[in-house]
C-alpha cells in the first residue's frame, strides 16, 4: 500500500480487465483484497467477447484497458466497511 500514496504514478504493464461496478468484477471473490476503483480514459467495452457476460456469470460491462496506461492515484487508499477489503482510487493519464 505504501506506492499507492496521493498523487503517485504508476504504470500498468499488463492488459487490465475490470468490471463497470463491484458488482461486475471479482471483488467478492475470495483471497481478493484490494479493490481498485478506477476513472478510465481510453477503456473498450468487451462485454460481447467475455466469457463471464456471455454465459451469465457476470453483470455488464467489462471493459479493457490497454497495456502501458498510466494512472494516478486520487486518495489514501482506505477499508471499505461493506467487504474490509482495501480501496484504492486512481485515474487513467494516459
Amino acid at each position: 500500500m505504501n506506492t499507492y500514496k496521493i498523487g503517485a504514478k504508476h504504470t500498468w504493464n499488463d492488459f487490465t480487465s475490470c468490471g463497470g461496478s463491484k458488482s461486475a468484477s471479482f471483488a467478492n471473490r475470495e483471497g481478493v483484497n484490494v479493490i481498485f476503483q478506477i476513472k478510465q480514459t481510453t477503456g473498450k467495452d468487451i462485454s460481447n467477447l467475455a466469457d463471464g457476460i456471455r454465459y451469465g456469470t457476470m453483470p455488464k460491462p467489462e471493459i479493457l484497458i490497454k497495456s502501458g496506461s498510466k494512472f494516478k492515484v486520487l486518495g489514501t487508499p482506505s477499508i471499505d466497511p461493506e467487504s474490509g477489503k482495501y480501496l484504492i482510487n486512481v485515474i487513467q493519464i494516459e
